[in-house]
């Protein structure tokens, strides 16, 4: 879901004003993921002094990044589906699970469904690949 625009703070109201102001606010995401507001589909959120995002770019790449303290500490991450079979990515979908990471953390990251992370984990259960 796109971010709302801000209101602008200098009463001016002008559209240019809001996206410069609403700009600013994402900045520090928008640079790191170059996030066309127009095509990608988006989720930005936070709290307790961390901000994360993450952006699924129309060719199925999926870019993440994460901002701790202010921005002392930033990681990003960049997935490219189009470069995994499917088995390769439940693969890393079960390294990513085993180390404790949630399913729908997984489906962020490698740009998939809570569910499709979830039907992938049952298949390699069931293979013996992964307890």
């Amino acid at each position: 879901m796109p971010p709302r625009t801000p209101k602008n703070s200098s009463g001016s109201g002008s559209a240019v004003g809001q996206q410069a102001q609403q700009a600013q606010q994402i900045s520090p995401f928008s640079i790191a993921l170059n996030i066309d507001l127009q095509n990608d589909t988006y989720v930005i959120k936070g709290g307790a002094g961390v901000g994360v995002a993450h952006v699924k770019k129309p060719d199925g790449r999926v870019m993440s990044v994460h901002v701790h303290a202010n921005g002392a500490f930033q990681q990003m991450t960049a997935f490219d589906p189009a470069k995994l079979t499917v088995d390769e990515r439940r693969t890393l979908e079960s390294t990513l699970y085993n180390k404790g990471m949630t399913q729908s953390e997984i489906a962020d990251l490698v740009g998939k469904s809570q569910p499709t992370v979830a039907n992938d984990l049952r298949i390699l259960r069931q293979r013996g690949d992964i307890t």
